[in-house]
């Protein structure tokens, strides 16, 4: 059975499907000793039908697959599946959220096209954050999106952007007040009670020390400038 390294754990999956084995190829690994296991049952095809019904089987195994993934890391490794588009800059990894529509991916083309290899796209729609000796990491996942955009690599945390459209492009810090429910609703956990307190420690555990914005924004090349403008960077056009 092939071992996968994913956000740094070595994780031991048989695919069954083509699709499957595909989407995992670039991050199986040589090494032999692996961490856990994950095998997608019957029961898990079932409960992934009753969420969205009329896809093919493959389907329901790559998304049981990182599903099972995606709660072991949390429940173990501290943790979390983030519902985001993540790139890197400049040494650093930047996350951008937003409700589904608002323009995370054509956001973060903004800064390729700006500032071209400089930028790395991490993942397009489902980065892992863990936290490795205290720092706040930011792993590349195999499921990248619809548009398939990001690459088996990882950076330290330099900060997370909310994104709302707008007319005119800004950007402002956000109070950690405003961003921990926001933060929550894009973390995946187990919706229970200790879910929701282990999520919840997680998500003050990142803004302690991770600086959050606002940014409103066209989709326009300054909308990258200005977000560049709160994390220290110059314009250099």
């Amino acid at each position: 059975m092939p071992i996968y390294k994913i956000a740094n754990i070595n994780i031991k999956i048989n695919p069954k499907s083509q699709y499957l084995s595909a989407l995992l190829r670039d991050y199986e690994t040589n090494e032999n000793n692996f961490d856990f296991t994950v095998t997608v049952t019957e029961n898990d095809i079932i409960n992934e039908k009753k969420i969205a019904p009329n896809f093919p089987d493959f389907l329901y195994e790559s998304s049981a697959t990182l599903r099972n993934i995606s709660k072991e890391i949390f429940n173990n490794y501290n943790g979390v599946l983030f519902h985001s588009v993540a790139i890197e800059y400049s040494g650093k990894a930047y996350i951008f959220t937003a409700k589904s529509g608002t323009g995370k991916t054509t956001h973060i083309m903004l800064w390729k096209k700006c500032l071209g290899d400089n930028v790395k796209i991490i993942n397009g729609d489902k980065p892992f954050i863990r936290f490795i000796e205290d720092k706040p990491i930011v792993f590349g996942c195999p499921w990248q999106g619809k548009e398939n955009l990001g690459e088996n690599t990882s950076c330290e945390l330099g900060g997370i952007f909310f994104l709302q459209r707008a007319k005119e492009n800004s950007v402002e810090p956000l109070p950690k007040e405003k961003s921990l429910f926001p933060l929550l609703n894009a973390c995946d956990f187990p919706k229970n009670s200790m879910g929701k307190i282990k999520a919840m420690d997680f998500i003050e555990k990142l803004t302690k020390n991770t600086p959050i914005f606002l940014l409103k924004c066209n989709m326009n090349d300054d909308a990258c400038y200005t977000a560049l403008s709160a994390i220290g960077e110059e314009n250099e056009n």
